[in-house]
């Protein structure tokens, strides 16, 4: 028998999903989450996660920060776990107001050596429309083009907000008449 202590291993990965959302979602701190987590990420362990502006790529040494940062939503949501295979799993955290889907990969002795974080828009109802941005000066004459999502259409405030302040109206690139500005006008669709 060799000297020193034997490192706890967990076998089945069932369990170490499990282990990992509950020390995810009950650390009373950074430092309590970095030793909680040390028996399970491995020494090479790496994370990603999707962002709005791009991508964070970080080591075993950030994650933890990562993670308690966002500790308020990790504890409030609800989990989904889906094991495929026996080197990945999927974990969903879903609050009302958003969900985040972390792919797990696992090593051959047993520990995480990576998590990719990616958002889960669930108010996309699929589609994309594109729309005059009315915010921009129009290039060679002609109105800036920009695209838009179908669950996130634009609102275009002020007067063409009528009937009690309708947001679902839908409105056209006026053309017809004679503009003084260098800026399109746009007119509601009487509905």
């Amino acid at each position: 028998m060799s000297g020193g202590a034997k490192k706890f291993i967990i076998k089945d990965i069932h369990l170490l999903i499990e282990n990992y959302i509950d020390r995810v979602k009950h650390a009373t701190s950074v430092s309590n989450l970095q030793i909680k987590l040390r028996p399970i990420l491995s020494r090479n362990f790496n994370y990603s996660i999707e962002m709005g502006n791009g991508i964070k790529v970080g080591r075993k040494t950030d994650f933890s920060s990562y993670l308690y940062a966002r500790q308020s939503f990790y504890e409030d949501a609800k989990t989904t776990v889906k094991i495929i295979g026996s080197k990945e799993a999927t974990v969903i955290f879903k609050t009302p107001q958003k969900s985040v889907k972390q792919i797990i990969y696992l090593g051959d002795n047993y520990q995480i050596i990576a998590i990719k974080e990616v958002k889960i828009n669930s108010n996309q109802n699929g589609g994309i429309g594109y729309t005059y941005d009315v915010g921009m000066n129009p290039i060679a004459g002609r109105p800036v083009i920009t695209p838009y999502l179908n669950c996130c259409k634009p609102i275009f405030n002020g007067q063409l907000l009528q009937n009690g302040g309708k947001i679902n109206a839908d409105y056209y690139l006026d053309i017809a008449d004679n503009h003084l500005n260098v800026l399109p006008q746009y007119r509601a669709r009487g509905n």
